[in-house]
């Protein structure tokens, strides 16, 4: 069988955790007063590395070095193999290691082995010593999750800053958790809760972004108007809105509207939006311009995966004419493969340019690292 080499990672990591490394010496025990490189030159390349066997090295150097290079380890956990998964958790539930725990700022079960059993036990119990967790992803595993890795008796520690949930089994104990969850500000769900579990309209008052389908907005949306950003993926070409629904759009002022998949016309949800800032469209049908020019407020216009045929093409210039306020249009030119997102090449018209620019898609799309990550 071919080894993992992210499971041997770990594994060095796991060792040179256990280390006892004397303060001031290098690898080979010589003063680090005799280094090359400068002390206060360490710091700076730990911060712009995420480089696991650079990050151990480091570990090695000294002590002011061996925490630095420490936190910048754990803080992010994003593993490429059900095995790494496993030796992380049981690593840092090791009794003699608590403080690790501690460190992990971000973790994303990423490539995770399927959530029961062993594995799920030893999540639980990692999430009630992740005291400073502010990312959770789900994002990525073999099968939907079930939300029985969340403690029940006992509330996790951590305050949430964005969670990923892609849906799964024991909607009540979701609904339990997300209700504990006070400092949340980004909320990725895509089932929605049936009843009887539902989160209080009283939970949740600090949401800023919701990424969902039409009944997860539903759920959501109504009583928390702190939410300003919505990346809304309808999943079907029918929208059915309740009119109850309605007010609760208002305080709508970026949205992503149909990125994976169909959407139904744009004219469907237009009413919604009259103080949308910025849209993202995934794909554009030409047909569409006249509801489109009804947004009267929007500062930046995107389309993402755009089809310049001719049922389809837009007129920069019109589209500045008709809209006021519009300072900003990127096109993102669909290849024969569908990319990445976030590895699309946009070209960007502005109200004053006499020609277009190309910029990557952190400079068109920014807001899904600001509101949305």
């Amino acid at each position: 069988m071919e080894e993992d080499p992210h499971a041997s990672t770990l594994t060095e990591l796991e060792i040179t955790s256990r280390c006892a490394i004397p303060p001031g010496t290098g690898v080979m025990g010589r003063s680090y007063a005799g280094s090359i490189i400068p002390l206060e030159v360490y710091p700076n390349i730990i911060n712009c590395t995420d480089d696991r066997a650079t990050l151990l090295s480091m570990l090695l150097l000294s002590k002011s070095i061996y925490n630095d290079a420490e936190q910048k380890l754990y803080y992010n956990i994003r593993l490429e193999s059900p095995q790494s998964h496993k030796l992380f958790l049981q690593s840092i539930l090791d009794e003699m290691r608590p403080h690790l725990a501690s460190l992990v700022r971000r973790y994303s079960l990423f490539q995770a082995p399927v959530l029961n059993g062993s594995f799920n036990d030893l999540l639980t119990r990692a999430l009630l010593i992740f005291v400073n967790l502010k990312y959770l992803s789900f994002w990525g595993i073999s099968e939907l999750p079930s939300a029985h890795v969340f403690p029940k008796e006992i509330p996790c520690p951590f305050q949430l800053h964005t969670f990923h949930w892609p849906g799964g089994r024991n909607q009540i104990r979701l609904a339990q958790f997300l209700s504990t969850q006070h400092a949340l500000e980004v909320l990725w769900l895509f089932t929605p809760l049936f009843e009887p579990a539902q989160v209080p309209t009283t939970s949740l008052q600090n949401l800023r972004a919701l990424s969902g389908p039409l009944k997860v907005i539903t759920q959501i949306l109504p009583c928390r108007d702190n939410i300003i950003c919505l990346h809304w993926d309808p999943l079907s070409h029918t929208l059915p809105v309740d009119i109850h629904l309605i007010p609760s759009f208002s305080h709508i002022r970026i949205l992503s509207f149909g990125i994976l998949g169909a959407r139904p016309p744009l004219g469907t949800v237009v009413p919604l939006l009259e103080n949308l800032q910025i849209l993202e469209l995934g794909r554009y049908n030409g047909e569409e311009s006249t509801d489109l020019y009804k947004l009267m407020r929007l500062h930046t216009l995107v389309i993402s995966y755009y089809r310049p045929g001719r049922e389809s093409r837009i007129n920069p210039r019109e589209a500045f004419q008709k809209m006021r306020r519009l300072q900003k249009l990127d096109l993102a030119y669909e290849a024969q493969f569908q990319p990445e997102p976030n590895s699309l090449s946009y070209e960007r018209w502005t109200r004053d340019a006499q020609e277009s620019v190309e910029i990557k898609a952190s400079e068109a799309v920014w807001w899904r690292e600001v509101y949305l990550d």
